[in-house]
């Protein structure tokens, strides 16, 4: 099982894809693929895709941007 870095929660694997990537991206052997760690699948895949990681906004930037671009009310059709 693997363990969110931030929470320490457990995730789930997305080994369907993580495998797709593997073997039909990267073109790795089964051998190779399931010999390699999940940090070296993740650089593989980084040092051929680039950055796989998005990272989102912390609350107060988003909070920040909401105020800044609040959402518009919807006329009505007679105005």
């Amino acid at each position: 099982m693997t363990m969110r870095r931030d929470t320490g929660t457990p995730i789930a694997m997305p080994w369907d894809q993580l495998m797709t990537a593997g073997l039909g991206q990267l073109r790795l052997s089964p051998t190779e693929f399931w010999n390699m760690t999940v940090p070296e699948l993740d650089a593989a895949l980084t040092g051929a895709f680039g950055s796989s990681h998005v990272k989102m906004p912390a609350r107060r930037d988003l909070s920040a941007l909401m105020a800044m671009f609040p959402d518009l009310k919807e006329r009505s059709p007679n105005g």
